[in-house]
């Protein structure tokens, strides 16, 4: 969840934005996670961070990708999206 809430950063450029959302998400669980373990603060921390930057990790791939090398930046910021609204229903 924390790479999809961190691309909200990344993917209002690509004219896909819900950062607010995702903001609101982010402090909640920051919130949580400051009452708790400091390593997993500091995990959650670099997830938003690198996705802000438009890395993910992919489980497909077993690894980081880039949004940006997408040959459709905008369409998989569609698809990340998209994810996430799955996703912040469940929460």
């Amino acid at each position: 969840m924390a790479g999809y809430i961190g691309l909200a950063d990344f993917c209002w450029a690509y004219g896909v934005d819900y950062r607010e959302l995702a903001h609101q998400i982010k402090d909640s669980i920051m919130a949580d996670a400051e009452q708790g373990n400091a390593r997993y603060e500091r995990l959650l921390y670099f997830a938003f961070e690198a996705a802000a930057r438009g890395n993910i990790y992919s489980r497909s791939v077993g690894d980081m990708i880039n949004l940006s090398d997408s040959t459709d930046t905008r369409q998989a910021c569609d698809n990340m999206y998209a994810q996430f609204q799955r996703i912040a229903r469940m929460k």
